[in-house]
């Protein structure tokens, strides 16, 4: 859905045999949808439906996936969708989040009850701050049903593995670690918090060679803490000679970051 070209050949070639009657000719509504050509995909859809395939690509994906504004509203609006379509995982919903595109996303809100969490952890991969900002603050302003309330954002985990901190570690956004950090109430909580393998998000940070975030994390004194742990550092040393670069080892011998590993 980001490479077109490419997408239109998964969608010839991928469909089992017996199916393949899911041919050039129906992937059209997928290019309307995803160049934004409302007017062509709606004679399209109001054509007879002559092999009713249930897709994984879907119009809605392709727009919501390339921002199409109008053309998410108008299947919104007109009943070509339903609420599992937009919040499977890796859906529509998921990918408007991962391209940030805001506006869709917030057009989704209206379709939706309850924003699934793995949402949250598609807004970290880009490291969008504005984009987890608007999502964040619809997840919590959410009950999940009456009389439950959503999980705080330090509770989250991504199918019981990473937090939030460790995603925005893992792929190297420090802007986003640092907005995530801002509150004092879950700041320690999730400085101190353990993936489902036992690491830190300054492990996973050095794993990552994620530099920027390796020294934010080692400016908080929760973290300067867990550095100067002598039991912690042939763990850091083994992981930075692992997955990590010189650059690691530099900054884990470096003074300034309270670290000062004995060689």
């Amino acid at each position: 859905c980001i490479n077109r070209d490419a997408a239109d050949l998964i969608i010839k070639h991928a469909q089992p045999p017996e199916e393949n009657s899911f041919r050039r000719e129906t992937a059209q509504d997928l290019e309307a949808a995803a160049t934004g050509k409302l007017e062509c995909l709606v004679a399209l859809l109001e054509q007879p439906n002559k092999s009713p395939l249930k897709r994984r690509v879907t119009p809605l994906l392709c727009a919501a996936a390339n921002g199409q504004l109008d053309v998410v509203d108008w299947l919104c609006s007109n009943g070509k969708v339903d609420a599992d379509e937009i919040q499977a995982v890796g859906g529509a919903f998921w990918w408007a989040v991962r391209n940030v595109h805001i506006p869709v996303v917030k057009r989704f809100f209206q379709e939706v009850k309850v924003i699934n969490t793995n949402l949250l952890f598609a807004a970290c991969y880009s490291g969008n701050v504005e984009m987890f900002t608007v999502l964040a603050e619809e997840y919590l302003s959410r009950d999940l049903e009456p009389l439950k309330k959503p999980k705080p954002l330090h509770a989250l985990q991504a199918s019981g593995e990473n937090t939030l901190v460790h995603m925005a570690c893992l792929h190297g956004h420090v802007e986003l670690l640092r907005h995530l950090l801002q509150h004092d109430a879950i700041k320690e909580r999730l400085l101190q918090a353990k993936n489902s393998t036992g690491r830190s998000p300054l492990v996973t940070a050095i794993e990552a060679g994620q530099l920027d975030c390796m020294k934010e994390l080692l400016s908080y004194k929760e973290v300067q803490q867990e550095a100067k742990d002598p039991e912690n550092h042939r763990l850091f040393l083994e992981i930075a000679v692992v997955f990590g670069t010189k650059e690691v080892l530099e900054v884990l011998y470096t003074e300034e970051f309270g670290c000062a590993l004995e060689p």
